[in-house]
């Protein structure tokens, strides 16, 4: 078989198997978060300063505020927190915790995940037939030009 055969017939199983691929990527991401992190409401209990990112930034980042909040096992915590929009004092916010009650990201979507890495995939594999078809078209004029 011909290196262009061994690359379409790659593609054409990267495409095939671009679902399965995802789904079992994207399951294992979202298992590779925290199980137990979970939603809380934190009070913003005063505004804090604006922040630059670093010393070249012209825009501060105003977010950071000082909340409160309670953990899954009832334990008041009071940080500094960045909350977009810099919500005014009183107002509440649902946030992430981890299970220490620390404030963490949002855990990663299983479907969301599956869904960007099939895309990813069946592109790829896409790209890939299209190459060898476009570089299979010009080698055979070359030829047809040669005679």
């Amino acid at each position: 078989m011909s290196a262009r055969g061994l690359v379409s017939a790659a593609a054409v199983l990267l495409i095939v198997l671009a679902l399965p691929v995802g789904t079992e990527l994207g399951a294992r991401a979202a298992d590779g978060d925290d199980p137990l992190a979970h939603r809380t409401v934190a009070t913003v209990l005063a505004i804090g300063p604006p922040v630059y990112p670093d010393e070249n930034a012209l825009v501060p980042d105003d977010g950071l505020v000082r909340a409160r909040w309670i953990d899954g096992r009832g334990r008041e915590h009071v940080e500094d927190l960045y909350l977009p929009g810099r919500p005014e004092v009183g107002a509440t916010r649902r946030i992430w915790i981890d299970r220490h009650g620390e404030p963490t990201a949002t855990p990663l979507d299983g479907s969301t995940v599956a869904l960007v890495v099939t895309a990813v995939l069946v592109l790829v594999g896409v790209a890939a037939l299209v190459t060898v078809r476009l570089a299979s078209r010009s080698s055979s004029a070359q030829y047809r030009s040669v005679r």
